[in-house]
């Protein structure tokens, strides 16, 4: 049984100030508005209000959004390089700090921005972030390098309408060597703040903690041993967890379903009956049910998309799906009636995947529809999904290389010579689907001013409004070989020396060592779709402006 437990971790409270957080560029930049251009969109609407760049040293993404609810205001946070790629790069240690970045929601101008950084020139990621019900404070989790700690779990606050910070607490429960995290958070009308927290390494445990929103006082907490968190989600009478577990220490891990009460003590726990190792990673309310969405391994060690439903009163499964995708569901949200799963699925020649979205009944776990895109002869993924207030339509958003393809588009690889191995640079690809049939309103793609791979990874909605972010390549220099890591699954590449493959930079096509976060605005007004040539608009025809 689950227990509110004592404290039984270092904490370690760094001051706002100094060397820690720095604010940078509070002023509005100019935005491009491309809406006037058709070559924005591949099919009817939408019209692209405008695109920014959070342009942050030499590698930087966006991979959570969050829209105020006024809808006035839009923050984003990720990472952004804040030392030159050198000697340290060579081990995939690249000076990177969490980037929490403001926007405009009209126009696109950056309100204000902020990084936060821990010790020494390690990776600082922010991976959530949310605002409070009035709309004056953002919220953003992840983690931070610490010295003597290591990666350790980060929350702060910051005023959302200046972006000064408020409040931060970086926590550590285990040794150095762990990866400590906070990667999904939920805020109570009451504007308590849960926080979602996983250890990877010799810990593997979990925590669900909630803090006073104004002054970040922990207030409780509730520890989940051979367990990683990845996502939370609260309503009056509950919070309710997901992810994986292990049944036993040395065991593979298997889907987690947890409910507690607003004092987070135990309700409920749920498993799934899926074969291979496997972990719920999405949960959504959806009137008297809970609707959980994750992955499951199959014998080849690809990533099967998994989807239940669950008695919110008592945790019963009511349905249970699995398809049979071999790739990887990234995110999931309800629309109409439907619990909308989003990601990738192998091609059916094993040469790629495409980009894919399959919805299932809310009340019986039936298949409404599917739809795929990409040619299945290169990488095609959806890395995001939203759903409209109304629940009539969803957008998904993601990275395509078969738009790529179409152009003409190569980038070469990073570890041979360019003439020798060239591959697809990917798109931003991002598509609206009507939620009670799948019907395409409309498609559209987004092509980096560099030679790299443009991926869209977070998509929020907000009226009419739709936000989508993720990093797009520069026009920096390219590396004369990486470093691969993954980070929630999606692989990233930090450059391992300053050599160049090229004489100039003009020479030859390669991938980039800048990468740039971006956000960007779509007016989606729903559209019957219409059949055409892909188009994709260009930042190097319409550059939008570096803040």
């Amino acid at each position: 049984m689950l227990r509110i437990l004592p404290l039984a971790f270092a904490l370690l409270i760094v001051p706002w100030g100094a060397a820690a957080p720095s604010l940078v560029g509070t002023e509005a930049g100019p935005v491009k508005n491309v809406c006037a251009d058709p070559r924005t969109v591949l099919e009817a609407q939408p019209c692209a209000r405008w695109i920014s760049r959070a342009n942050a040293g030499e590698l930087s993404t966006h991979g959570a959004i969050a829209v105020s609810p006024d809808g006035t205001l839009v923050v984003a946070t990720g990472k952004g390089q804040t030392s030159a790629c050198g000697s340290q790069c060579f081990v995939g240690i690249s000076g990177m700090d969490m980037l929490t970045v403001a926007y405009d929601a009209k126009t696109g101008a950056r309100r204000w921005s902020a990084t936060y950084g821990g010790s020494g020139d390690f990776v600082d990621v922010g991976m959530a972030v949310a605002f409070d019900p009035s709309g004056t404070r953002v919220y953003v989790g992840g983690f931070v390098y610490s010295a003597g700690t290591g990666y350790d779990e980060a929350l702060l606050a910051y005023d959302a309408a200046t972006g000064a910070p408020a409040w931060s607490r970086v926590e550590s429960r285990f040794p150095e060597g762990d990866l400590e995290l906070v990667n999904a958070l939920a805020v109570a009308p009451d504007g308590r703040v849960f926080a979602a927290s996983s250890a990877f390494g010799t810990g593997e445990s979990a925590r669900l903690a909630v803090y006073d929103g104004a002054t970040g006082t922990r207030l409780g907490h509730a520890d989940f041993p051979r367990t990683l968190l990845w996502d939370v989600v609260r309503s009056d009478e509950q919070v309710v967890v997901v992810g994986g577990r292990a049944p036993s220490a040395g065991q593979s891990l298997a889907p987690f379903v947890q409910a507690l009460d607003p004092q987070l003590l135990p309700s409920w726990s749920a498993s799934l009956a899926v074969s291979g190792r496997a972990f719920a990673s999405r949960v959504a309310l959806a009137g008297e049910r809970v609707l959980v969405a994750g992955n499951a391994a199959d014998a080849l060690g690809h990533h099967d998309f998994v989807a239940a439903a669950l008695d919110a009163a008592t945790g019963q499964v009511q349905w249970l799906e699995r398809h049979a995708a071999s790739g990887r569901m990234n995110d999931a949200a309800v629309a109409g009636g439907s619990f909308v799963l989003a990601g990738e699925a192998l091609s059916a020649n094993g040469n790629g995947s495409v980009h894919r979205t399959i919805a299932y009944s809310v009340e019986d776990g039936s298949v409404r529809w599917m739809q795929s895109h990409g040619s299945g002869a290169a990488l095609d993924a959806a890395h995001g999904i939203a759903a409209s207030a109304d629940g009539s339509f969803v957008v998904v958003t993601g990275e395509s290389q078969s738009a790529a393809l179409r152009s003409g588009l190569l980038s070469c690889s990073p570890i041979s010579l360019p003439e020798e191995a060239c591959a697809p640079t990917s798109d931003v690809f991002t598509v609206a689907y009507r939620a009670s049939d799948g019907a395409v309103l409309w498609k559209a793609a987004l092509d980096g001013a560099g030679r790299g791979d443009d991926v869209g990874l977070a998509v929020a909605l907000s009226g009419s409004a739709v936000y989508v972010g993720g990093h797009l390549s520069g026009t920096g220099a390219g590396c004369l070989a990486s470093i691969s890591y993954t980070l929630q699954g999606r692989e990233e590449r930090v450059c391992a020396g300053p050599q160049r493959l090229c004489a100039g930079p003009g020479d030859c096509l390669m991938s980039p060592a800048r990468q740039d976060a971006f956000l960007l605005r779509y007016d989606a007004t729903a559209a019957a779709a219409q059949n055409g040539p892909v188009q994709r608009v260009s930042e190097r025809d319409h550059p939008p402006a570096r803040l």
